[in-house]
């Protein structure tokens, strides 16, 4: 590899092979065969960039940021002719500068690939590092990540006071007068997040913590979360921020790659993505530099929403995140008005604002439940026309097919057209607070993966129509070869351990709920350990299938 240090120059033409190349490796990719690999990956890359011809040297302590968008504009003027690489290589490079709240942003963009060659990207400030938006062929490799200051803090709880406990902070942390806005203890021996002292949300309070000393500092509760303060003695990351933007975002892309990533720590999630088709991670590391470092992400290590086509997770790592290590859904819009059977109003679920970029495309397919249970879908038909009602904050859609009588107002929609296949292998989760892996799509494969200590369920499906309106129902989902250990964070022995996989729902009141939601399960050659004697609990599943389970209390 060259790397020219002049006005950036081009190593290499797409020559007719190489052209040739690039669209049968893509066509195979998007066709559903093997994985592309990271060397398969550079195949499609021919043209190198170097992003030190626009002003990103490492170790300098001055904004990269504004040098990579700049690479990132000549790549794109250079795509036509196939694809481009723009490489860094090591050392530490700053990110202090953004483009529409994110530091580089690849919008409407082609057959690029950011490889970082073992750069370590450092974030100063609250924005998405890169935001994938509205492009193709995106590939990004080989970077590490991290924050300049702590997004968090760990100490000790050492007094308590009306309204208030104070904490002794410990070494690598500092103290930080900032609004508290969540706060979980954490067990030193397992080297885990353990939501059962205590798991504290006040997002939104503007009380700030007081430092009190050079190593002690008062954090302020809100007055119901006085219930759940920590005990004297207990130890606990207090995070300085829990739902900041994420280090990867991608947004109505289609077959984006990520590649041999390490998330050190990150102020919000890893990799968000939405509204996308076919998203593959390899070797995505989200762990702390050592056992010093009680959290990374302080939320999902990954979350994806709406997306379409694959979404492949290999080979990755994910420890101490605040949250999920994955949850891959889409989100429920409710029935308001049948006008006619072909013509319906509906409206977003969640009670927040509503997401129009998550509404059905014209040609997708669509879906409500049975009459007697509105989860279990049974009817069906197309989108042909879509509008809008801005006054009321609904949409009416257009069908192609008549819906039966029994549809009625107040049934949730799901897409059965933005509904990927989940594959998920050779996984690590451990020490994190929350679930490990949330499915709620209708085909997903987990393989060959291990769970150790995450403080929710390994492995949960789940409907949801009363508060976040995720889901839908799962039918053909596989897990094999997988080994779960002191998975949920009840205490095995207890008179209702909790399941390390299982399923649930939340229906609104009133929804007819008879029978079954989901599908097929089949779990085989699975290990359970330290999660009692009944760690499956599949209740919602119509078909549960277990093959050579072994359990160890």
């Amino acid at each position: 590899m060259v790397l020219f240090r002049k006005k950036y120059k081009i190593m290499g033409n797409m020559n007719r092979f190489a052209f040739v190349l690039f669209f049968i490796l893509a066509a195979f990719e998007i066709s559903g065969g093997e994985p592309l690999g990271y060397e398969g990956a550079l195949k499609l890359y021919p043209q190198t960039v170097s992003a030190r011809d626009f002003g990103a040297v490492p170790d300098d302590g001055k904004d990269d940021a504004k040098a990579l968008r700049d690479a990132v504009s000549a790549a794109k003027k250079l795509s036509g002719n196939g694809g481009v690489r723009i490489v860094l290589g090591p050392g530490r490079y700053d990110l202090l500068s953004e483009s529409n709240n994110t530091a580089v942003p690849l919008t409407k963009s082609r057959n690029i690939m950011i490889d970082g060659a073992g750069a370590t990207l450092v974030q100063h400030n609250q924005w998405t590092n890169f935001l994938v938006i509205g492009s193709e062929n995106t590939t990004l490799a080989n970077m590490n990540f991290e924050t300049a200051a702590l997004p968090y803090a760990g100490a000790k709880v050492i007094a308590h006071g009306d309204s208030y406990f104070d904490c002794e902070i410990l070494s690598p942390y500092s103290i930080r007068e900032v609004h508290p806005k969540a706060i979980i203890t954490y067990d030193r021996t397992k080297d885990a997040l353990n939501w059962l002292g205590s798991d504290i949300y006040q997002l939104f309070t503007k009380l700030r913590i007081k430092k009190l000393s050079e190593t002690t500092m008062r954090v302020p509760l809100e007055k119901h979360n006085m219930r759940k303060i920590p005990a004297v003695g207990s130890y606990v990351v207090i995070r300085y921020e829990v739902y900041g933007p994420s280090v990867f975002n991608i947004m109505g892309s289609e077959n984006t790659r990520i590649y041999n990533i390490d998330i050190y720590t990150h102020s919000g999630m890893g990799v968000y993505g939405s509204n996308s088709r076919n998203i593959l991670i390899d070797n995505l590391n989200i762990a702390a530099k050592s056992r010093d470092f009680w959290m990374t992400t302080t939320a999902d290590a990954t979350h994806f929403n709406y997306c379409r086509g694959k979404i492949e997770i290999l080979n990755s790592r994910f420890e101490k995140m605040g949250d999920d290590a994955t949850n891959v859904h889409q989100m429920y819009w409710i029935l308001r008005e049948k006008i006619t059977p072909l013509k319906i109003r509906i409206a977003w679920g969640k009670k927040s604002k509503p997401a129009p970029i998550f509404l059905p495309r014209i040609g997708d397919k669509i879906a409500f439940g049975e009459s007697n249970n509105w989860f279990r879908f049974g009817a069906f038909s197309e989108v042909i026309k879509i509008d809008s009602d801005a006054e009321s904050k609904t949409w009416i859609l257009d069908l192609n097919t008549p819906l039966p009588d029994y549809v009625c107002k107040g049934m949730p929609m799901g897409n059965v057209s933005a509904d990927p296949k989940l594959i998920i292998r050779n996984c690590k989760v451990r020490g994190n607070r929350a679930r490990g892996f949330l499915i709620k799509v209708s085909e997903a494969i987990i393989e060959n993966c291990s769970f150790d200590y995450p403080t929710g369920a390994a492995i949960l499906m789940e409907n949801d129509a009363d508060y976040w309106y995720e889901g839908f129902r799962t039918q053909k989902v596989a897990i094999r070869n997988c080994r779960f250990n002191n998975c949920n964070a009840v205490p095995a022995k207890s008179a209702t351990p909790a399941a390390a996989i299982l399923d649930a729902v939340k229906f609104s009141k009133g929804m007819p709920c008879e029978g079954y939601v989901n599908g097929t399960t089949t779990i085989e050659n699975c290990i359970f350990e330290n999660n009692g004697p009944a760690p499956i609990k599949l209740h919602q599943t119509q078909n549960p299938v277990y093959k050579n389970i072994t359990i160890r209390e």
